[in-house]
């Protein structure tokens, strides 16, 4: 299996990346993993080396804004919004797949790479022949879990956390060796100790996020008022509610501290086309750390 770090230009942006090839000149299909919040393609190495094994090329991007990459948030100063992640990742998934000439590549996503890959499957839905999506639900159906478990309020408070500017979270969750951030990775692996052990090496799990006004941004993206752009967060949460016509396979962990199953009920309305939904035992929210096994089976078999 080779290892490659990759660069791609796209109009919106350039993607730094990691890609993982089999060891043949044949053409494969291709698999582009985006990660969450607050982690980096570091979360894949086990799930690529399934995927490269059962023929895939894998390609995983920072997302706009972590590390050295590039911010989308530049445009308002303050938000990274949905739509223009959409286009990002539509141009990105453009050149990965004249690159590796497929017409189509699936779209994995993990929490905030989820919510990215729900959104560019709605937006371009001829570029994708599946989509698998861990950790968060489509976001109309998140948004709509609030009204029927007032517990995820709680759960949730921590992006009120992430609102404030000049910095403030940002110096927060980095400060004392990034405590607050790991004790809130922590809450939310449901104390399954694969994920456990990743995030109690703060130096590996966090060292290289970057410094974290672009991760934030996405938050300060999701508030109508504190996004900076009242028509920008409308154009953002039209595409939320927009359907998805792309093959869609959903994973949760069965114990997620995070966005529990309950708050997926009703997750079939967002789509047009087939969709199935998983729980995975013994999994918290860190699926591609806890479950690269069951990601991998989700990406390569046959959605019913």
């Amino acid at each position: 299996m080779r290892f490659d770090q990759h660069r791609i230009e796209t109009p919106l942006c350039t993607f730094h990346c990691l890609k993982w090839t089999p060891d043949t000149e044949t053409p494969r299909p291709v698999a582009v993993l985006l990660h969450g919040f607050p982690e980096t393609p570091k979360v894949f190495e086990s799930l690529a080396g399934i995927l490269v094994e059962r023929g895939y090329t894998v390609i995983a991007p920072w997302l706009p804004g972590y590390g050295t990459a590039p911010s989308l948030a530049k445009r308002t100063g303050r938000a990274t919004f949905l739509h223009h992640l959409a286009e990002a990742f539509g141009s990105l998934i453009s050149v990965i797949a004249t690159e590796n000439t497929v017409d189509k590549v699936t779209l994995v996503g993990h929490d905030w790479g989820a919510v990215c890959a729900y959104a560019t499957a709605a937006a371009h839905p001829e570029k994708l022949d599946r989509l698998v999506t861990m950790a968060v639900p489509p976001l109309s159906v998140f948004l709509g879990s609030f009204l029927r478990l007032p517990g995820q309020w709680r759960r949730s408070a921590y992006m009120v956390f992430m609102q404030p500017g000049m910095n403030v979270p940002e110096s927060l969750l980095q400060k004392r060796d990034y405590r607050r951030l790991q004790a809130l990775c922590l809450d939310w692996s449901g104390g399954v100790a694969t994920s456990e052990a990743y995030f109690r090496d703060a130096d590996n799990a966090f060292s290289s996020l970057g410094d974290l006004n672009g991760p934030l941004s996405y938050y300060r993206g999701l508030f109508p008022i504190l996004s900076g752009s009242g028509r920008r967060w409308l154009k953002a949460i039209r595409l939320a509610y927009r359907k998805i016509s792309v093959p869609t396979v959903i994973l949760v962990g069965e114990r997620d501290g995070c966005i529990p199953a309950p708050c997926y009920e009703g997750f079939e309305r967002q789509f047009s086309e087939a969709v199935t939904f998983t729980i995975i035992p013994n999994a918290g929210h860190f699926l591609p750390i806890d479950a690269p096994q069951s990601i991998a089976d989700a990406v390569t078999q046959e959605i019913l």
